[in-house]
């Protein structure tokens, strides 16, 4: 499953905000930090599990994010 450039992009600023360092969310969504620096340069295929657990944890964000522009 392909984490295009725009994905890759929301994982960069999604951790930026967070102050998350790329080892710890590899550690957190289970997968190496090759992996993950490789995804979030963008246009990288990925099997569905670490793309599952990217798209919840980007979910989590978005959600958050929408919660607090209402207020």
């Amino acid at each position: 499953m392909l984490i295009d450039k725009n994905t890759a992009r929301k994982i960069k600023i999604k951790r930026a905000l967070n102050g998350i360092g790329i080892k710890k969310l590899a550690e957190e969504l289970n997968t190496t930090y090759a992996t993950l620096k490789k995804v979030e340069n963008g246009d990288y295929d990925v099997n569905r599990r670490i793309f599952n657990e990217i798209m919840n944890w980007l979910n989590d964000y978005e959600e958050t994010k929408n919660s607090n522009e209402i207020y």
